[in-house]
Order: C-alpha cells, then structure tokens, then sequence
C-alpha cells in the first residue's frame, strides 16, 4: 500500500516518502521479473487520509513550518489542493 507520497514529496516526511517511493520501484521490479510468469504488480496510492496519527502531525508541523494548523493541512498535507 503506497501513498500520495509514492508520487509527491512533502516536508517534514523524508524517511516516510523513501519508504513509500520504495514501494513504487519493488513494484516496477516485480512487474518486469515476474512478467514472463503472468505476475503483475500494483501498488495503491491513496490521498490525503485524516487519521489520529496525521492528527497528531498537524500542530508539530504548523509550529516547525510557522505555518497555521489550517495551513498545514491545505498546502503541506493537501499539497496545495483544495
């Protein structure tokens, strides 16, 4: 399972995009080794999620960016989408 950031970099979020970003290259070399065998490879990239972990990030992230918490969900977490 990826995450909008399997695509897109946000601040404050390094090792969580590697990681995910990680997923998407296992998935291509799945893909290509496991072709010739009918093996196919997805990885689902969902959006922005309100979870109580992503809840707990908005305040630290505000105060590190100078950012409101209305700020950080929008233009960080949404990146820039409304």
């Amino acid at each position: 399972m990826g995450s909008v950031h399997s695509k897109k970099a946000s601040l404050l979020k390094g090792p969580y995009v590697a990681a995910k970003r990680g997923l998407v290259g296992l998935a291509k070399i799945v893909a290509k080794e496991g072709a010739r065998h009918g093996v196919r490879a997805n990885v689902i990239c969902p959006g922005f999620v309100r979870t109580p972990p992503v809840d707990e990030q908005i305040p630290e992230q505000a105060r590190v960016l100078g950012r409101s918490e209305r700020e950080v969900v929008k233009n960080v977490m949404l990146l820039g989408h409304d």
